[in-house]
């Protein structure tokens, strides 16, 4: 929403893709200058290309919304075959990336940003991703394959990989601290500690 927001005060022209358009923050996104919202799911394609026509760029923000907690049938279950659940976050976070990637190729866009979560970046033997991924359904692990399918893609990408996210004021009126990290550090280099950053902060980055 915020990341929408942003953009219409700029004076960007903005598709924004929701799964009911016809819902609070949805509504409140289409009354904005600049802003065109329509109907749409990261696991439907021809949604996909449709907001992506003649757009130069894609702000993936999506995620599985409540989140999807572990379930017995996982054990035999193969999240991305015909019988397997539609709100995995297999299906919504990897699928739902590869499809955003099709269309992407299909219009010609020329950049992707994806926001992702710390604990995809985090060494195997971490055990806050060891907890999250018997507890949300490999979360993490989808989402790292998520970022692996863009690095593949050939298009030009940034993925942000952010702790907590908080609602309130950002860090320029809390004062406090923003870290950043790379990939590029190497393999070696721990992920600075953080508490959260604000929803506000990453939707101005």
């Amino acid at each position: 929403k915020m990341v929408v927001e942003r953009l219409s005060e700029a004076g960007r022209p903005v598709v924004a893709l929701a799964r009911d358009p016809d819902g609070e923050a949805a509504r409140a996104l289409a009354a904005l200058p600049h802003v065109q919202v329509l109907k749409g799911d990261c696991n439907d394609l021809a949604s996909l290309n449709a907001a992506m026509a003649g757009c130069a760029g894609v702000v993936a923000t999506y995620g599985c919304k409540p989140n999807r907690f572990s379930q017995f049938s996982d054990l035999w279950t193969d999240p991305l075959s015909p019988e397997g659940d539609p709100k995995h976050q297999a299906t919504v976070l990897y699928r739902g990336m590869e499809n955003v990637l099709a269309a992407c190729k299909t219009h010609g866009v020329k950049k992707v940003v994806r926001l992702s979560g710390l604990a995809s970046g985090f060494k195997p033997w971490n055990p806050i991703l060891v907890l999250f991924c018997l507890v949300l359904s490999f979360t993490p692990r989808w989402a790292r394959r998520a970022e692996d399918a863009i690095r593949k893609s050939g298009v030009d990408y940034t993925v942000i990989r952010a702790p907590g996210l908080k609602d309130g004021a950002p860090a320029s009126v809390t004062c406090d601290y923003l870290v950043c990290a790379s990939d590029s550090w190497g393999e070696n280099e721990e992920v600075p500690a953080t508490s959260g950053i604000a929803r506000a902060d990453i939707a101005d980055l």
